[in-house]
């Protein structure tokens, strides 16, 4: 049956790298004639591309369907990614969802809603009996390359080069929905991004589960440091950004080749979990305090600039008062520049899942609360240093939807909010930092708007 006329409403939840695949998924889609609409808007088919990281995404992503199903109780109802891949069962009894793909069939939406539509049509099935097809991660072998040339809207595109993780972490189910570590081949990677740039990206993110062991699998094995070189090297590519990297995987080597890249943003994204050795050692973190804190200061002493990132889990079950004291003083010292907190959530088939719950949920909530306005401090800390410097920004192909201003990101990732037209757009522009606001700051342009 023909399917040229056909809605598809698209979210995502997650991690940069699902947000690549969907920019492959909406690729695929609209080469096959269909007509991807925002995900409020009415459509015929729904798809969800989920995450699993916390119990608040599961329930992110149940909360996201049953939302299609009452839009459209009509609708083709897809479920696709790391919560149906890691908890199949559960995701197949939710009512009014029809197809369930996991992290690899995904990669094939289009084909998979044409196979469907062709033998059922738009009709819905039973409670309990979609069409799942689910690749066993476990045994996944082989990146999937699926090239992306455009990403509606944006002025960052974002490259998954690497997927799956070769760590199983205690606490973490990533590692069950993903499958082992694999990568894109270099050449592949340097099309991608010359493919991207042609098209007139200013920026490019490199995403992955596990950046940092980006190369290991290949026949003969490389590293994220020839790549970065590599990538690098291609002209036209005017900030090339790295998304989260493991402390244990920045050798000098790495930094060297950062420092040696002329358009790599001085922005670091680096996990912390965790400050104090024993929770470190009962996670299966591969790593100490010390270590952590060595490379945080190379890169700082690297890029004097940089915004450095980190994630932190509040109330694992063996963290202690005098633990979760360490982790708060580690990261007051450290020159981070902004924190993501995660409230312990345990996942099912973990090692932490097993282990006795020694952390009240009020204890819980209340270290992640003095750890978000520690992060919030840090933060603000550091917009401050930058009051009245000049910053170059990329102008967003979208305005601020509460003031109408123009909006971007510095390289060292500040949000920045400013006035000008909307020719800006995906221009850099020079703006001086004047004031603070929440979780961006305010500047004035220093570049004249062109006369038409």
């Amino acid at each position: 049956m023909g399917h040229e006329t056909l809605r598809v409403g698209l979210d995502t939840l997650g991690c940069r790298m699902n947000q690549s695949e969907t920019a492959a998924m909406i690729e695929g889609l609209e080469k096959g004639g269909y007509e991807v609409v925002p995900f409020e808007s009415p459509a015929d088919i729904y798809v969800i591309n989920t995450c699993t990281v916390t119990g608040k995404s599961d329930y992110r992503s149940r909360q996201l369907a049953r939302r299609a199903v009452r839009a459209n109780r009509d609708a083709l109802v897809v479920l696709a990614g790391c919560y149906p891949q890691a908890s199949p069962d559960e995701a197949a009894g939710l009512r009014g969802v029809d197809l369930i793909l996991g992290n690899r069939e995904k990669l094939r939406l289009t084909e998979r809603i044409g196979a469907f539509l062709d033998s059922h049509g738009l009709n819905k099935r039973p409670l309990g009996n979609p069409v799942v097809e689910l690749d066993e991660m476990d045994r996944a072998e082989g990146f999937d390359e699926v090239p992306i040339r455009n990403f509606p809207r944006n002025t960052r595109a974002f490259i998954k080069v690497q997927d799956g993780c070769g760590f199983r972490c205690s606490f973490c189910a990533i590692t069950l929905a993903r499958g082992p570590s694999r990568s894109l081949s270099l050449d592949g990677a340097v099309r991608q991004v010359e493919d991207l740039v042609a098209n007139g990206f200013r920026e490019v993110v490199l995403t992955g589960v596990d950046l940092g062991s980006y190369g290991w699998d290949h026949e003969c094995p490389t590293d994220l440091a020839e790549l970065v070189r590599r990538l690098g090297a291609i002209g036209g590519l005017e900030r090339l950004r790295i998304s989260s990297l493991n402390p244990w995987e920045i050798p000098d080597e790495l930094v060297e080749a950062l420092c040696d890249t002329r358009c790599i943003s001085p922005h670091f994204h680096i996990p912390l979990q965790s400050g104090d050795d024993a929770v470190l050692k009962d996670m299966r973190r591969p790593y100490n305090a010390v270590h952590y804190t060595d490379r945080i200061r190379a890169l700082k002493r690297a890029f004097p600039s940089a915004g450095i990132g980190a994630d932190v889990i509040a109330g694992f079950p063996t963290e202690t008062d005098e633990a979760f004291r360490r982790t708060y003083e580690l990261i007051e010292r450290l020159p981070i520049t902004y924190l993501h907190v995660f409230p312990y959530s345990s996942r099912r088939n973990t090692r932490a899942a097993l282990m006795p719950a020694n952390v009240s949920p009020e204890i819980r909530k209340h270290h992640a609360g003095l750890l978000r306005e520690l992060g919030n401090r840090k933060r603000r800390e550091f917009f401050e240093s930058h009051l009245g410097r000049e910053v170059e920004v990329l102008i967003e192909h979208h305005r601020d939807k509460k003031d109408g201003s123009l909006q971007g990101l510095t390289g060292n990732y500040i949000r920045v909010l400013t006035s000008g037209p909307d020719s800006w757009m995906n221009e850099f522009i020079p703006v001086r930092v004047d004031r603070i606001r929440s979780n961006h700051v305010v500047g004035t342009p220093l570049r004249l708007p062109v006369a038409v």
